[in-house]
């Protein structure tokens, strides 16, 4: 019976790792489609920014150039994260929040803000009460009750 039950445990551990092996391998490609869609995501900030930045030259050359240098900056990071693993981008990371923690909590208070306001069903009015900013409620008449004085 010992042997049969060690033979047993043998393959319960072989078919284990073989799941545990295919359940990383979906994680990774996961990972990677995740990766590749912030890259995306990030490429079309910068298009954005970019395509501001010409429309500012204009009126404002010396923001439109500020602009530009944000959407440059996007685009690199954009090819950076194409172009690197995601267990590379998370030791960059790491090891930037480790040498900036202070810059690296204020980026994470700042996308608290936007996803919280993004959750709020992306009103920026300050209002949760349904009302539109400069909106002045009027009481709901009553009957029988004049306005008249």
């Amino acid at each position: 019976m010992g042997y049969v039950a060690q033979e047993a445990g043998g393959q319960i551990r072989e078919k284990a790792g073989a799941l545990a092996a295919q359940v990383g391998e979906k994680a990774k490609g996961f990972v990677s489609n995740q990766v590749a869609g912030g890259a995306d995501y990030l490429d079309q900030i910068g298009r954005s920014a970019a395509a501001a930045a010409d429309t500012l030259e204009q009126n404002a050359p010396q923001l439109a150039g500020y602009v530009r240098d944000v959407a440059n900056g996007v685009s690199d990071l954009s090819k950076t994260v194409r172009d690197q693993s995601p267990e590379v981008l998370l030791q960059t990371a790491s090891n930037y929040v480790r040498q900036n923690p202070a810059l690296a909590l204020g980026a994470a208070v700042v996308c608290g803000f936007v996803v919280t306001r993004f959750l709020q069903g992306g009103t920026w009015s300050g209002s949760r009460s349904g009302h539109t900013p400069g909106m002045i409620s009027q009481p709901a008449a009553s009957a029988g009750t004049s306005d008249a004085f």
